[in-house]
């Protein structure tokens, strides 16, 4: 996690977007590491789609494996800015197409490709569909072990893809198969669907959430910020700046979210949080508390618990 820029990622909280190219890298390093060309087949487990969570509900909730694969085409932008997912009617049924609109080491794009398809073949399965599930498969090589390790997950109605696009064929017969949720898994509400991360008002926001999630490894320095987010340091810097904000300003922004948040919870002490935010003694941290609010983290503290009727 740490050689891919992940190590700050909480296990906790499966659902927080993290860069994309960062998630590749690991996953082709992972792969790498133990020599495995099928790594994304064999990460998925009979519950994966279950442990999606709002994206597994907005599938299961159906009533069709159509309009569950529909459902997640839409809900999709809000847990990717650069990953595309459309489903196209055929006339003996409809075909997946998933693909990225930045660049991607062609390993990584063949292990997320194939977790993808493996996912899809899953959610088909659930629903009754029989093997071979995909009327066809179109799926990026991988450099150095093309597509045959892949046989054994999805036999023999596959082809290397001609570019870059994973493409799933499947017939009427199998989008038009029922889908239920599961037994005590409830369907997602108004509040579970965020809005599109590529809607959420520029870069600005989203650096900063991004900023706020590494800052529980300490204090990100722009090279690391641009690390993550695939990027050149100039690149960030130039594309901040024609944002009209710099990366020292959405530092300050997110160590003042993180500090508000935690002074106000009444999460860990004071000193921690001062370590956590990397001020220098909680002087430091009261000081800016102070700058903020006007008033200290202990008057913050005490009026939210107050506010709570602690």
């Amino acid at each position: 996690m740490r050689a891919t820029q992940l190590s700050y990622v909480s296990w906790d909280h499966p659902e927080l977007p993290i860069p994309l190219v960062s998630a590749l890298a690991f996953l082709a390093e992972v792969a790498a590491r133990e020599d495995l060309p099928d790594l994304g087949c064999k990460v998925v487990t009979p519950d994966s789609v279950a442990e999606l969570g709002v994206l597994g509900r907005a599938a299961m909730e159906g009533p069709t494996v159509r309009a569950g694969l529909m459902r997640v085409c839409k809900t999709y932008p809000t847990f990717s800015t650069h990953e595309r997912i459309v489903l196209q009617k055929t006339p003996r049924g409809g075909r997946l197409l998933v693909s990225y609109d930045i660049p991607v080491q062609q390993d990584a794009l063949h292990l997320s490709q194939q977790y993808t398809a493996a996912l899809v073949q899953l959610f088909c399965l659930g629903a009754g569909a029989h093997d071979p599930v995909f009327e066809h498969l179109e799926i990026p090589a991988h450099p150095r072990c093309g597509i045959d390790h892949l046989r054994p997950w999805f036999g023999d109605r596959m082809t290397a893809a001609r570019g870059r696009v994973l493409v799933m064929h499947l017939s009427d017969a199998v989008l038009d198969l029922r889908v239920q949720l599961p037994a005590g898994m409830s369907p997602n509400t108004p509040e579970d669907i965020r809005q599109p991360l590529s809607d959420a008002g520029g870069m600005e926001p989203m650096i900063r959430h991004l900023i706020g999630t590494m800052l529980s490894e300490g204090v990100p320095t722009a090279r690391d910020l641009a690390l993550a987010s695939g990027l050149s340091l100039r690149s960030l810097q130039r594309s901040l700046s024609m944002a009209g904000t710099s990366f020292s300003a959405i530092l300050d922004a997110a160590r003042r979210d993180l500090a508000l948040e935690r002074v106000a919870t009444g999460h860990g002490s004071f000193e921690e949080l001062s370590v956590e935010l990397g001020y220098a003694d909680t002087a430091c941290l009261s000081r800016a508390v102070r700058r903020w609010t006007g008033k200290t983290p202990g008057q913050l503290r005490q009026a939210a618990r107050l506010d709570r009727g602690d």
